[in-house]
């Protein structure tokens, strides 16, 4: 049992790193529109640290709008992250090299504790657009109401505020009227008034 639980956590992680390695291009067209910081990042090798450059020096001059660029760039910049040379360029391991930092990773799961933890919700999120998500999403804040104490809330990274009334059984999605932007890092709920 416990063979196939490590299996299955080391097939998980090397199929998400996959995932984020082959994110979906536009097309050249749609590029050419676009500003400079994702011109670069979506050329073959950019050096991510001149995209970082671009990017922060672009969203000083505009509003931060989500868009699928910005979601390509936060999802491309944490996949990039562990494949980073001196200059800022990916330099993906060679075959052998990531079957040995996979069975390293197996090792340390097999040496760490497991524990009990289950999902209790949210399971169904929302997209931009307000459409249904992919039934996965992360938690960024949680905050429980101290007066009544089973209404809690949670914001989310696709930008959602979810309410449960049952303690953390069941979540409902409680902003579907409202555009935070981006994740939500902070909720907080009045210490008298769970609504």
């Amino acid at each position: 049992m416990r063979s196939i639980l490590l299996f299955t956590l080391a097939f998980a992680c090397m199929q998400s790193l996959s995932f984020a390695q082959n994110l979906k291009k536009p097309s050249s067209h749609e590029i050419a529109q676009l500003p400079d910081w994702a011109q670069l990042m979506y050329t073959e090798n950019p050096s991510v640290f001149e995209v970082d450059a671009l990017y922060r020096s672009y969203f000083q001059e505009h509003d931060f709008i989500k868009t699928y660029h910005t979601q390509y760039y936060k999802r491309w910049r944490r996949a990039a992250l562990p494949y980073l040379n001196a200059a800022g360029f990916i330099q993906k391991p060679s075959e052998e090299e990531q079957r040995q930092i996979d069975k390293a990773y197996v090792r340390k799961q097999a040496q760490q504790k497991t524990s009990n933890w289950s999902i209790v919700g949210p399971i169904t999120n929302f997209q931009e657009g307000l459409t249904q998500g992919s039934g996965q999403t992360n938690v960024y804040s949680f905050d429980q109401c101290l007066n009544v104490p089973n209404v809690c809330y949670c914001g989310t990274e696709p930008g959602e505020v979810y309410k449960s009334i049952d303690a953390g059984a069941n979540w409902t999605c409680v902003s579907l009227a409202l555009d935070f932007g981006s994740g939500v890092t902070a909720v907080e709920v009045d210490y008298s008034n769970p609504n």
